[in-house]
This record gives C-alpha cells, sequence and structure tokens, in this order.
C-alpha cells in the first residue's frame, strides 16, 4: 500500500479491518515513524488522529526519521520535548499531540528534534567523532 492509497482510507473504512490499538498502531507505523507504543501519549485517539486528512498532531514519514546515535549533553526528554513544541510553533507546523505528563520516548523526541533543527541548536550532538583513544571511561570496581 502506497501513500496515495492511504491518504484516501477513512477512518470509517478501517473500524470493519482493524479492531485493536496494536492494529491500528502496526497499520501507521508502516508509513509514519511513530513514539513507542508504550508510551503513555500514545492512546487510540491519538492514533485515530493520524488518520484525519488535516491531521491535529506533527506526523514524520519514516523515511524523513534519521535520528542521530547519541546524544552528548545531558538534557532530560522533558526539556527537548518543550525545545520541540516550540520548533514547531516556530515552523507553523502542529503540535506533537504529547503533553509534559505523557511523554513520546526519547529516541522518536530526538529523532523530531533532528528532522526540524537539522543545525542542531541545542547541540545534543557530536559536531565530529573522537577517536577511541581519547575517550575515558570511569568504571565502579563494585
Amino acid at each position: 500500500m502506497n501513500n496515495n492509497e492511504v491518504s484516501q482510507i477513512t477512518l470509517q473504512n478501517l473500524k470493519s479491518k482493524i479492531k485493536t490499538k496494536d492494529h491500528l498502531y502496526g497499520f501507521l507505523s508502516q508509513i509514519y515513524r511513530l513514539p513507542s507504543l508504550t508510551c503513555k501519549g500514545v492512546t487510540v485517539n491519538y492514533l485515530k488522529a493520524y488518520l484525519e486528512l488535516s491531521c491535529p498532531v506533527f506526523r514524520i514519514y519514516r523515511k524523513d526519521f534519521h535520528p542521530p546515535y547519541v546524544a552528548v549533553k545531558h538534557f532530560t526528554i522533558s526539556e527537548i520535548f518543550l525545545h520541540v513544541e516550540e520548533l514547531l510553533k516556530m515552523k507553523k507546523e502542529k503540535p506533537t499531540g504529547m503533553t509534559l505528563t505523557n511523554l513520546p520516548d526519547m529516541e522518536w523526541i530526538l529523532g523530531v528534534y533532528h528532522f526540524l533543527s537539522p543545525s542542531d541548536e541545542m547541540n545534543l550532538f557530536p559536531r565530529s567523532v573522537r577517536p577511541e583513544s581519547q575517550i575515558q571511561l570511569k568504571i565502579d570496581p563494585e
């Protein structure tokens, strides 16, 4: 099924085919990169919003989702989430549909941040890779 066919499908048409939240998540995750199914914010209503023609939440296609590997600075998911919401407002995009009490998973929010801010305004990601000889790890012997 391609993206054009998906955009023509309505929630009414899917009701007979998709019976559970897991099925809906599986269907949508073939097209969009979704927050983890275990996130509190990923509700049936949140997933149903993805099916609306004028979707009220920010959607990112799987092909556009390229999360960086490692965040360097120590930011909380809440701080990154708030920054992403601000970036969405500045770019006149729809909000994520999540809240501070129902946060998405870290990988998803970092990927969305990277998509919205390829120049990395918060300096979360390394500019260059350090050779292994410069990396020091301190391991507690216990």
